[in-house]
Parts: structure tokens; sequence; C-alpha cells
């Protein structure tokens, strides 16, 4: 029976896939409390892995580029000491997480027994069956409008929130977030390279597209501008590498001209989605209100202004057009509080846990949230100038070695995970310029990050092309 345990809590994979499922279920109103309360207690579990993986046998050496992660987390440390009365415990909680990231989610390339593909395998499956089974209760429950309930002192508002989507999400931004991972992972699925050893395929070509358009339906009712920056950006990436390999010889035209190509096939494209997206909501929003029509027996007519009817005519519409006339949503201030912040602690930062405390003691109007919508402003205030070099000096080694493991291989990658997951990270750097995402926040789509970080850097570690020049001249093959 020990040996059992001993077993179960030593097998690094499992706890990947039991951490996944917990942090995916903090995202969902009815069970949000609880998913937290596993992920604190998942987190020890992952403490205790580094401590069994990396600290005794000292493996440390071991990661690729883990000199950068030892001195953020020890320059990390520094700013909780320094800010030793303030928040130090939540610094501290944090710190566990980003931990955890860095070295069990990303340390995967350094672990030998380990299958990759059959851990992409059940998570992929499990993420795109469980979200796409949420989007669809999430629109069966569309027609109630927005619902109030509490639970466990927490005030929750589903299916409609501020006149946006967002089913049994607990916010409009997540429910966009988690429908795009979904057909990241439906794409993953589809890649016939991931049908290693004794992995069979379960999900059709029908069933992933069917699956892919409910979620995509999810993400454009969301209204998250960010999530379809995030969608088209992945799509761009892969059309560009599917340009790239298409080409018999390259050269310095060819190269401009597909850079010049692709800014109008994105362009387009984000066009195309956004039109997209107005026609969804639109669609979806007459037949709310034509359903709200004939039980309430009465006629309606969605395209005419409420203020045009009485009050006794009025019927609630809901059009999915966000209630915020701001483009940034309010990012432009969130950008000028944090200057401030940072001006006044440049060199370690206040710890990310601090920055409401401390924007109240700077500011008269400070922050209401924690978190600065931008994955590298908050690093940069949370961690200060010292911090955000080291962190910047691990992500310019790491995307060196992710772009020569992509464009140096000689081999065709389209059938591939690795191009869908180089694709999603080119494309998340972008997204992290308008969301709370990269690394300072426990929570599900943070970790969504490290876990695509972690599979790319075994295909990396596979594609090893790390002593070779990256040259703009390599590009130009015969």
């Amino acid at each position: 029976m020990m040996r059992k345990c001993q077993k179960i809590l030593t097998d690094i994979s499992l706890f990947r896939i039991v951490y996944v499922v917990a942090l995916f279920f903090t995202s969902f109103c009815h069970t949000e409390v609880v998913g937290h309360a596993v992920k604190y207690l998942l987190t020890v579990w992952g403490l205790g892995l580094i401590v069994f993986y990396y600290i005794r046998p000292k493996r440390f050496h071991k990661i690729l580029y883990g000199a950068w992660l030892i001195a953020f987390v020890a320059a990390y440390l520094i700013t909780c000491v320094i800010h030793l009365w303030d928040n130090f415990f939540l610094n501290i909680v944090l710190l566990g997480h980003v931990v955890v990231c860095f070295f069990v989610l990303y340390g995967i390339h350094t672990e030998e027994k380990t299958n990759t593909n059959r851990e992409i395998y059940i998570i992929a499956h499990f993420i795109l069956s469980a979200t796409t089974l949420a989007m669809v209760i999430s629109f069966i429950t569309l027609p109630f409008g927005e619902q109030h309930f509490t639970f466990m002192g927490n005030d929750y508002r589903m299916v409609i929130y501020e006149n946006r989507f967002t089913g049994i999400f607990t916010n409009p931004n997540l429910l966009a977030f988690y429908g795009v991972t979904a057909i990241v992972f439906a794409h993953i699925l589809a890649k016939k390279d991931l049908y290693s050893g004794n992995l069979k395929r379960l999900l059709g070509n029908k069933i992933l597209i069917a699956f892919s358009l409910i979620n995509a339906l999810g993400v454009f009712l969301s209204d998250s501008n960010g999530s379809l920056l995030l969608l088209c950006g992945y799509i761009i990436v892969n059309v560009i590498y599917r340009i790239f390999c298409g080409l018999k010889t390259v050269s310095m035209k060819k190269i401009l001209l597909i850079t010049g190509s692709s800014l109008i096939i994105a362009v387009m494209l984000l066009g195309g989605l956004v039109g997209l997206r107005i026609f969804s909501n639109k669609a979806v929003s007459v037949a709310l209100s034509a359903g709200n029509a004939v039980s309430q027996g009465k006629a309606i007519d969605p395209m005419k202004e409420k203020s045009d009817k009485s009050a006794e005519d009025k019927i609630s519409v809901v059009t999915f057009a966000h209630e915020n006339d701001n483009l940034d949503s309010g990012r432009i201030k969130l950008l000028q509080k944090a200057v401030v912040v940072f001006a006044n602690y440049p060199i370690f930062g206040v710890g990310k846990e601090n920055i409401v405390l401390y924007g109240s003691r700077l500011m008269e109007k400070g922050f209401k949230y924690s978190d600065l919508h931008n994955g590298y402003l908050t690093i940069l205030v949370g961690n200060g100038l010292v911090g955000f070099v080291i962190f910047l000096g691990f992500a310019l080694a790491f995307g060196k070695h992710l772009f020569k493991s992509v464009f140096l291989e000689k081999s065709d990658l389209k059938s591939s995970p690795f191009i869908c997951i180089f694709s999603f990270l080119c494309a998340y750097c972008v997204y992290a310029l308008i969301e709370k995402t990269i690394l300072l926040e426990h929570s599900y789509m943070i970790a969504m990050f490290w876990y695509f970080i972690g599979y790319a850097s075994c295909y990396m570690k596979q594609y090893d092309h790390t002593g070779e020049f990256f040259h703009i001249k390599s590009l130009f093959r015969e």
C-alpha cells in the first residue's frame, strides 16, 4: 500500500494531468471555490515533486536555460523579503505556483520516462470535451438571460453579464479563452504524428470540426477582443508556416512577399472574424428576442431601439454589445497608474500581491484588482527591472531556440502537434499585451501557457539545433 501511494505521489506526469483538471474547474461558477482549494493543495504536491526530482538528485542543470529561471526565483524571493510586512504569505504562495510552472510544467523535457504524446493526448481530450460540454450548457441556459446566485459568500452573475455572454463561466473573457484553447487542442488531435505507440484516435475530423465550431460560437458571443486576437494570431502563424514549407527555394524577395501577404491575410482574417462575430451576435440576439416575444405573447422588433417602446411593452433584448465604450477597456489608465508604482519601486518591484496595496498608498484612486491586463507590465511592476530583465533573458533564449527548431528542421512538421504548439505560443505572446497572462497569476490561463512551453521544449530537444547559428541567410535554401 505504501509503495502504491509513493508511486502515485512521485508520478510527475499524473500530477500535471490532475493539476490542469483542478485549474480547469476554477473558472466555473459552481466549481470555482472547490477548484481553488484543490489547486493550492496540488501546489504543495508539485513543490514536493521538485524536491524529489530536482533538489535531491541535483538535476536543475538539465533544464534548458534553467539558470535564468533560478535567477528569477531568487529575485522574486528578494522582492518578498523587501516587502516582508506586506502580503508576504500571499506572495510566497504565488511564488510556489511560479516554481511549479518553471520546473514541473516546463521541466518535462528533462524526464526520460515520460510519454509526452500520451500526456498531450489525455489533456487534449479532457479540455476539448469538457470545454465543449460547458459551452453547450451555456448555450442551453442562454434564453434565461442574466441570473444571480450566491455560493459560499461569493456573488455570481451567470449566462449574461454586462450584456456579454458568460454562460456558466465566472467571466466572459475566461469563456472565450477556454474556447480558443479547445479549438487549438482540437487541431492538435487532428495531427497524425500524435498517435504513436498504442494511442488510438477517438475523435474523427467531423467531430473535431463540430466541437471547434461550438467553441468558436462561444468566443464570438463573449465579445472578447483579446481572445479573438489570440485565435486570429494562431491561424496566421499556421498559415505562414504552411506557405514557408510550400516554397522550393527561399530568397529575400520571397521573404518580403510572405511578410506582406501575411499582413494582408491577418487584416482580412481579423476583419472576417469581427464580421462573423457581429453576424453571430445579431443572429442569436434576434432569435432570443423572438423567443421572448413568443413566450410573452408580444410582438417585438429587435432592430428598434428600447427607447421607442413604452414601459409596458419593453422586453429584455440581449445584443451582446460590450457596455464599455472604451476600446482599451480602461487599460490605458491601468498603464498610467502602473508607471507611478514602478517609478517608486523600479529595482525589485512591489510584489504582484501588493499592487492594489501600493496603488492605494501612492494614488488617491489606485487599483481595483491586482492584475494590470498586461502580462509583461505585471512582471515589470511586480518584480521590478531585475525580475523583468531576467525573465526577458529567458524568453529571448527560449524563443531563439524555438524558432531554430521550427525553421531549421529539414523534415516537414505539418503533421506534428509541434506546429500547433508553436503557433499558440506566438499568438499568446501578443495576447499577453492585453490580458493577465504569462506568469504572475495562479490560474488556468497562465498554466496553459507553461504547459505549451513544456511540450514545445520536448520537441525542441528532439529537433536539437542549439549549436546552429540562426541567421536570415539560413532560411535561403536551394
